[in-house]
C-alpha cells in the first residue's frame, strides 16, 4: 500500500486536519474522513475507529480510557467479553464475535488473533502473551496488545507496519531483520496519539502531540 507520514503539532492540525484547536478541552479532534475513508486511532492501548457518520470504540484494556479530546459522535462500543463493564456514554454495543460487520468494517476472532478488515485491508491485533507470533501472515497492519518481550514475528511481504507498546522487549537482530524488510515500527506510548488512516489505496500516519 502507498503510505505517506504526517506529525501533528497543535499548529500543523490546523493545516492538515482543518480543525480549530482552542483548547483541548473546549475543541474536540475531528480527522474529517471523507465517505471511502477510515481512521484507527490508539487511545489508551485501546482502539478508536471512525469514519465520516460514526465512531467504534473496540475495549481491549479495561483498566481505563479517555475519549474526551476526540469527537465521538454516533458511539458504539466493541467489547472481547460481554460481561465488560464501561463508564462512557454510548448509542451502541457489540460483543466480538467471528463475522461481525460494524460500519463497513469485519471483525473476526481466531488463534490469538482479533482482525479488523476494511475493503482489502486486514489490521490484526494480536493479543496472546507469547514471545513468537507466526500466525499473522495475511496481515497489513499488526499490533502486539499484550507482547512485551517479542522474540520472533513471522514477517510476511503484505505487513507495512508493527505497532507495539513502548516498554515491549524486541532483540536488536530482529529489529534489524524487521526493518530490512521495509517494515515499519511504532511505539504506543502516552505522550502522543498515533492515528492511521486508511482508504482503499493508502495509508497514512498521523501523529497527534497528547498536551
Amino acid at each position: 500500500m502507498k503510505k505517506s507520514y504526517i506529525y501533528i503539532s497543535m499548529f500543523l492540525i490546523y493545516i492538515f486536519l482543518n480543525i480549530n484547536i482552542f483548547a483541548v478541552s473546549t475543541q474536540k479532534i475531528d480527522f474529517e474522513l471523507k465517505s471511502n475513508e477510515i481512521a484507527l486511532t490508539f487511545v489508551d492501548d485501546n482502539l478508536l475507529i471512525s469514519n465520516n457518520y460514526s465512531n467504534d470504540f473496540l475495549i481491549l484494556n479495561k483498566k481505563g480510557y479517555d475519549l474526551s479530546k476526540f469527537k465521538t459522535n454516533n458511539l458504539g462500543i466493541i467489547l472481547l467479553d460481554e460481561n465488560t463493564s464501561v463508564d462512557i456514554e454510548y448509542e451502541n454495543k457489540y460483543v466480538l464475535s467471528n463475522d461481525l460487520n460494524v460500519n463497513n468494517v469485519n471483525y473476526n476472532v481466531d488463534n490469538n488473533i482479533v482482525s479488523l478488515k476494511y475493503k482489502d485491508i486486514l489490521f490484526c491485533i494480536y493479543i496472546d502473551q507469547t514471545a513468537v507470533v507466526n500466525n499473522s501472515k495475511n496481515c497489513n497492519f499488526l499490533y502486539l496488545y499484550n507482547t512485551s518481550d517479542v522474540k520472533h514475528i513471522n514477517v510476511n511481504e503484505k505487513l507495512d507496519i508493527i505497532f507495539l507498546n513502548e516498554n515491549a522487549s524486541i532483540p536488536n537482530y530482529f529489529l534489524e531483520d524487521i526493518y530490512s524488510k521495509w517494515v515499519d515500527i511504532y511505539d504506543i506510548n502516552k505522550n502522543n496519539y498515533l492515528t492511521l488512516k486508511l482508504d482503499d489505496k493508502e495509508y497514512t500516519m498521523l501523529i497527534i502531540p497528547n498536551d
